[in-house]
């Protein structure tokens, strides 16, 4: 009988898991991606049936649950997209100094519809508009949105919801503030883990959750230098989450200054003929027949190099490309735009992922003028195309 070397296995053990691991969040990475492929048609067609919605007003109930629900879930991918980078043990933020008033903004804004179908009233306290903290300021919106919607899916409906930030020798203290179901004790040490989120017994909630969001925010408090707590007197008495943030200095605030706006590309006319670059046939007819519905001319191409051809053929106003493509990729079709001759279109990169700043520097360093994703490019196309 051969004899089993515990070595081999020890060593054997962590290389399995890592891969597993790597596996996993590949995985993760790829179902994201091609969900967000998925509902991107059914946006734009949402978009669609809104335009016709004003002569036949029977569409707008319809149209208003696609919307909604269709948020909710571009919402739970992105959380589950922003999850899946962070919750990674070689995570890193950049930072930089952030002004809070701007950071609550955002998070107010992607809250909204949370507080909105909880009728919650929020009240909001800051500290002068001058104040700024260290971080990366779209996760740090994330983190303070996600305390936020915890708060109004722990409360009954038309409750008080609060954000008070106050300033505490070199940090920030930003605490939201709810009077909902409470915490029991026994869940306070364990509540920013992984897992099933509650606040008490199974009966004591008021919605449910995924069991991602706390310990996403305790990451993103960790990669920020910063730290979040909980406190509770208990079940039925409300509960508040305390953010710890850098505060950064006067002096330090200097880099802050507005980057000079990029000129748009294009003319000086509304845009009217439209390429539309991608391989996903379905996304292909939503945003043809959205950009006509709008007013446009739209033609499509499957490739980066059919996409070269009609450019030079058809002369199109915007170019929307695709990121990932056949023979050449949206960055290839960029570069190579940029240096043919004759009117300049404007460039737009759609994208099924989420735009971060190496895609969105490499994006700029091909020529791109805008970076749309996928799920947004219904909203995108009325702004640019309606008058």
């Amino acid at each position: 009988m051969a004899a089993t070397n515990p070595d081999l296995r020890g060593d054997a053990a962590p290389a399995e898991a890592q891969h597993t691991a790597i596996a996993a969040g590949t995985f993760f990475g790829r179902l994201i991606h091609d969900i967000r492929d998925l509902l991107a048609p059914v946006g734009n067609a949402a978009q669609l049936v809104r335009l016709h919605a004003a002569a036949m007003p029977q569409l707008l109930p319809a149209t208003d649950i696609m919307e909604r629900q269709i948020g909710r879930l571009c919402r739970l991918l992105d959380k589950l997209a922003v999850a899946d980078k962070i919750l990674k043990d070689d995570a890193v933020l950049p930072a930089a100094p952030v002004p809070l008033a701007a950071i609550v903004a955002d998070a107010v804004r992607s809250a909204r519809p949370a507080i909105d179908a909880g009728r919650h009233e929020l009240q909001i306290d800051l500290p002068p508009p001058d104040v700024c903290v260290l971080g990366s300021a779209p996760h740090l919106a994330i983190a303070v949105a996600e305390l936020v919607e915890n708060a109004a899916a722990h409360s009954v409906d038309a409750s008080r919801l609060w954000i008070d930030a106050r300033t505490a020798g070199r940090e920030v203290l930003v605490g939201v503030r709810d009077e909902g179901v409470g915490i029991a004790p026994e869940r306070l040490p364990g509540l920013f883990e992984l897992g099933p989120e509650s606040r008490g017994p199974r009966a004591d909630r008021v919605r449910p959750g995924l069991g991602v969001g706390l310990a996403m925010v305790r990451r993103i408090m960790a990669l920020s230098g910063g730290s979040v707590e909980a406190a509770s007197p208990g079940l039925g008495g409300g509960a508040v989450f305390t953010l710890r943030l850098p505060l950064v200095t006067a002096s330090a605030t200097d880099a802050l200054a507005p980057a000079p706006p990029r000129p748009v590309a294009g003319s000086a006319q509304r845009p009217r003929r439209v390429l539309v670059v991608d391989d996903n046939r379905a996304l292909q007819r939503s945003l043809v027949a959205l950009i006509e519905e709008l007013g446009g001319t739209a033609t499509c191409a499957d490739d980066g190099f059919e996409a070269l051809g009609l450019v030079a053929r058809w002369a199109p106003d915007v170019v929307m490309i695709d990121i990932h493509l056949p023979r050449l990729d949206g960055f290839g079709v960029a570069r190579r735009l940029r240096g043919m001759p004759g009117p300049r279109p404007l460039l737009v990169m759609m994208s099924g992922e989420e735009f971060n700043a190496t895609l969105r520097d490499e994006a700029r360093a091909a020529g791109i003028d805008r970076c749309v994703a996928k799920l947004e490019t219904g909203e995108f196309l009325r702004e640019l195309l309606q008058p």
